[in-house]
């Protein structure tokens, strides 16, 4: 009973670990696979060495299962400590305004999920998530979510202000968080703004 409340809170923290990284990583303009490559490779690593502490858990003194379920948690929980010492420990002297023009915007239709038996679950109805598609100073091109109102106000070709500090592994983080911008409009208004609707 013990090893299966174990096994339930790990997996929980290890969801919410991989949710605070991709909250976070939304926030810093970083290509996804660096850090990606970065934790993954280490969780890799550090599994060579720590497989055997997991015997307790997984019940089998196999190398394989240890080590792979070593990696998907360590992964997980390196992936948080990446992106959350990168903004916690940013260089506040650095703290500046950048700009970022909207290229494009885009609707996704995400499903919510229903429970309809006890090991069950099926896709329910569907709900709208807005994200702006921008265009950097420095000519990087990020995916940032938008708050409904934000998105409806905003359109192609208008500057959106963040509030950034280069953070403690010097990648630059929106400081004041993406829902927290300025959205300077821009004088001609495109025909075709309308955004991109896509659907899982």
């Amino acid at each position: 009973m013990r090893k299966k409340i174990l096994c339930i809170v790990l997996i929980i923290v290890a969801f919410i670990c991989y949710g605070i990284g991709y909250v976070l990583w939304e926030e810093t303009l970083v290509e996804s696979w660096i850090p990606l490559t970065i934790c993954v490779g280490l969780a890799l690593l550090t599994g060579l060495l720590l497989w055997k502490s997991w015997t307790f858990l997984i019940t089998s003194g196999k190398f394989l299962p240890n080590y792979l379920c070593h990696v998907a948690f360590a992964s997980g929980v390196l992936l948080c400590l990446f992106f959350v010492l990168n903004k916690s420990f940013s260089y506040r002297h650095t703290h500046h305004v950048e700009k970022a023009i909207v290229e494009n915007k885009v609707i996704k239709k995400r499903h919510k999920t229903r429970r309809v038996g006890r090991r069950t679950y099926v896709s329910g109805e569907t709900y709208d998530v807005y994200y702006w598609n921008l265009r950097f100073e420095n000519g990087k091109i990020k995916e940032i979510s938008a708050k409904e109102d934000q998105y409806r106000r905003s359109r192609c070709g208008d500057t959106i202000c963040f509030e950034m500090e280069k953070g403690l592994f010097h990648l630059p983080v929106i400081v004041g968080g993406v829902w927290n911008v300025e959205i300077r409009k821009h004088k001609k208004i495109r025909n075709h703004d309308r955004g991109i609707v896509v659907s899982d």
